[in-house]
């Protein structure tokens, strides 16, 4: 569950959105899903680093 809501935060949707039907066309965006892959292959510390370096770069 916690990689869902790791994937979800880092995609600014909710878990609940993953399962929505009228959400698909976010889902469907090839690089978010190689970066939720590339995600799901890791540790959760890692995936954890990748997040908080993520929000560093996107800082506004």
């Amino acid at each position: 569950m916690q990689t869902l809501e790791i994937a979800a935060e880092a995609l600014q949707v909710s878990v609940f959105d993953f399962f929505d039907c009228e959400q698909k066309e976010v889902l469907r965006n090839k690089l978010i899903w190689e970066a939720v892959t590339l995600l799901l292959e890791q540790s959760e510390s890692r995936q954890q680093k990748a997040l908080n370096i993520l929000k560093e770069v996107f800082k506004p």
